[in-house]
């Protein structure tokens, strides 16, 4: 333990380490989505992403992705 025992930031940083691969690549599924702009052959696109990746969805506007996510209870997060 590298906190103090007061400090819920570092309490949750120590849990963080010991997630295990397999559910460090399943954290978030089914919760949250991203959203990225698609250079699709007819033009601009956006698809919703799944937090592991896994494309969801294209749409021809970043509107109508937003509500996709919405639709499905998924929480949009953003990406830098």
């Amino acid at each position: 333990m590298t906190h103090k025992p007061s400090d819920p930031v570092g309490e949750v940083q120590d849990g963080l380490k010991a997630i295990s691969v397999n559910d460090f690549m399943n954290f978030g599924l089914g919760h949250i989505a991203y959203i990225r702009t698609a250079n699709a052959t007819t033009g601009a696109s956006f698809t919703v992403h799944a937090a592991n990746g896994l494309r969801l969805s294209i749409t021809g506007s970043f509107d109508d992705a937003l509500s996709a996510a919405n639709l499905h209870n998924l929480e949009t997060v953003t990406l830098h």
